[in-house]
């Protein structure tokens, strides 16, 4: 792996995975597999290669399954016909926002994309959405903590 890869991926790791491990593992039970569905820019960067690629480190293969999906509706569908539990018929799907990101360029259409989901799901799963100042790390969480959640 070429040092400027290897960069890459610990950026990814420090920046946007681990963080999502971390809270994972505090506020669910152990995770299996994680379902990314990035658009965008974010579609190329190699998500199942985050980690800290350092001697003693894990990194997030060793720790899960890294899944893709197209779409929120290929998930949710996919989950749907190979549920065999009655109790995982209950789908809980949480959608965060966050528009005005510390540092970044504001997104103009985050609440108007989160009624797009809304819509596509609705019939399908309970939906909640966060955004605004509701979308801080810390509440999130706390939100989170409510929600029941299945293993993939």
């Amino acid at each position: 792996m070429t040092k400027e890869l290897a960069s890459f991926l610990r950026q990814l790791w420090d920046h946007v995975v681990f963080p999502v491990i971390q809270t994972l593992q505090r506020t669910h039970l152990p995770q299996t597999c994680i379902w990314w569905c990035p658009t965008a820019q974010f579609s190329t960067p190699p998500w199942h290669a985050a980690g800290p690629y350092r001697k003693g480190q894990r990194n997030l293969d060793d720790l899960c399954i890294s899944s893709y999906t197209p779409t929120l509706t290929a998930l949710i569908c996919a989950r749907e016909r190979n549920s065999s539990d009655p109790a995982s018929k209950v789908k809980r799907f949480i959608a965060i926002g966050q528009a005005n990101a510390v540092g970044q360029v504001g997104l103009p259409s985050v609440g108007v994309e989160l009624d797009a989901i809304a819509q596509h799901l609705k019939d399908r799963t309970a939906f909640m959405h966060i955004e605004g100042e509701e979308s801080r790390i810390s509440r999130v969480v706390e939100l989170g903590k409510h929600v029941e959640h299945s293993d993939c």
